[in-house]
């Protein structure tokens, strides 16, 4: 077995690419195996049907919670009841590395787990990518006037800790003439404070920033997250689509779309 690790690379080099070919035939009968570990995919279209891509998924929160304990060992380090699950909602996304990473920090800063310190490195994680920036406002339902029921509403059914049979609200929508309030409502929703609102626009960008120049993975990479798939994967369709022009669509998907 050959490990090649952060070998993508070196794929976009024509004799290397052959070189592996090579060996991929070749080493089936000899019982040759070529692994290959990187961040992303980035497969050539000549060794696409000779490697298998294996993804690994992201920790779940059980996981996470794992490595909380883990980290966390004096009393006191760990918060439990609703100031955990939202240390657990602020490190989800994170990888086993950058939660270890984030809650080492947050020890070392505070003698404590808090979840301002995983948001203020998700932060610095989006600034890096250069395609968004996290906003974490201060606002909140206190400052909000009117709107009594909906905050009530909200407040009920978007608390931490309310997952009845593990399905978990997602947010609101909001419909309604402009000045009455949606936007105001929103940041304050939004603001990471009991409730949380997860937002398209960005989630969309983020997905056809990851795959700009493949239309395929795109859409395969927003229907991965969940929640409103078709809208999601409609919104970054459109951006991916602009990059690849109709011929980086493929074939099959065209004769398929709808007649309007």
């Amino acid at each position: 077995m050959i490990v090649l690790k952060n070998f993508h690379r070196f794929l976009q080099n024509a004799e290397i690419v052959q070189t592996l070919h090579n060996l991929l035939v070749t080493g089936k009968q000899s019982r040759l195996f070529l692994v290959v570990l990187a961040p992303l995919v980035q497969v050539p279209i000549e060794l696409e049907k000779l490697f298998v891509i294996v993804e690994h998924d992201l920790p779940t929160r059980d996981q996470l919670l794992d490595l909380a304990r883990g980290v966390a060992t004096e009393e006191g380090d760990l918060p439990a009841g609703p100031p955990l699950d939202a240390l657990l909602d602020a490190a989800a996304g994170l990888t086993r590395y950058e939660a270890e990473s984030a809650f080492s920090l947050s020890l070392v800063r505070h003698n404590a787990l808090r979840p301002d310190v995983l948001w203020e490195l998700k932060s610095g994680m989006l600034k890096k990518s250069g395609l968004m920036q996290l906003h974490r406002g201060q606002e909140s339902f206190h400052q909000l006037g009117g709107l009594e029921s909906l905050k009530a509403f909200c407040c009920r059914a978007l608390r931490y800790g309310v997952r009845r049979a593990g399905v978990r609200p997602r947010g609101v929508l909001l419909l309604g003439v402009p000045g009455t309030g949606k936007s105001a409502f929103a940041k304050a929703l939004g603001n990471g404070s009991l409730v949380t609102a997860p937002d398209t626009v960005p989630f969309a960008l983020w997905c056809a920033g990851h795959h700009l120049d493949d239309y395929v993975e795109s859409v395969a990479l927003t229907i991965s997250g969940g929640g409103d798939c078709d809208t999601n994967a409609a919104i970054v369709a459109g951006i991916v689509a602009l990059s690849v022009s109709l011929d980086g669509i493929p074939t099959e998907w065209r004769r398929e779309k709808e007649q309007f």
